[in-house]
């Protein structure tokens, strides 16, 4: 009789132990996640409104200045166009996807780096520093109303101008209309204007509402009673 009691003793104590066990075995403890990536919402890639085209002359080493238009598609694609100008080389041509840095406030296109600000573009340098000296001003590329990449024909030619009111202006010459034509464009400006006269170093523009008068790298902007001074900048 002590033997059956004892066994049933170790028969219920084995029992509950292998409760006990399974039960143990079945708990899970949550995990944290330590690799949570916290994203700056105030960062060009988010807050900044980058599709659109971007023009600006470059310096060149080698010739006046490197005529560039960078268009970024909201599919995150571009197109950049570089013309080099008073020379004989084809313009070049490229075409890729954006690829945003981690900081996203920089993206690679090809193999150059440009800062994204608010309407603009500053080119960067290989250390991915903004270029500083004297032609500082000249790496950045404004952004203009002409959504359409820099037109390359033979008689059309793209510039961009710094006005008397502290605007910059681009310019797109069209030799082959006939009449010729200027389209001005600015912040909250576009407008064509049909060539009036023309001479060797110049010509004259005019519309219903303004007049454009160039003489070489200078010009004269009429709208109303404003008159604005273009000085090209190079």
């Amino acid at each position: 009789m002590k033997n059956t009691n004892l066994f049933m003793i170790s028969v219920i104590s084995f029992t509950l132990l292998a409760s006990c066990e399974n039960k143990t075995s079945k708990t899970i403890i949550p995990q944290q996640d330590d690799t949570t990536e916290v994203v700056d919402m105030h960062n060009s890639q988010i807050s900044v409104d980058w599709p659109g085209s971007y023009f600006g002359v470059v310096p060149c080493a080698s010739c006046p200045g490197i005529e560039t238009m960078i268009t970024l598609n909201e599919d995150e694609t571009y197109e950049k166009t570089e013309v080099y100008k008073e020379s004989d080389l084809e313009p070049f041509i490229e075409k890729g996807k954006i690829l945003w840095t981690n900081n996203g406030n920089e993206i690679h296109l090809g193999e150059s780096l440009y800062k994204v600000g608010e309407n603009m573009l500053i080119m960067l340098d290989a250390d991915g520093n903004e270029i500083s000296g004297e032609l500082e001003k000249n790496y950045i590329l404004n952004k203009t109303q002409l959504q359409s990449a820099l037109p390359i024909n033979e008689g059309i030619e793209l510039m961009e101008y710094q006005g008397s009111d502290n605007m910059k202006y681009q310019i797109i010459f069209n030799n082959n209309n006939s009449p010729a034509t200027a389209v001005v464009s600015s912040k909250n400006l576009e407008m064509e204007l049909t060539q009036k006269e023309a001479w060797a170093k110049g010509a004259e523009y005019v519309s219903q509402e303004a007049s454009l008068l160039m003489k070489e790298n200078v010009g004269e902007f009429k709208m109303g009673n404003k008159t604005i001074k273009l000085s090209e900048v190079k």
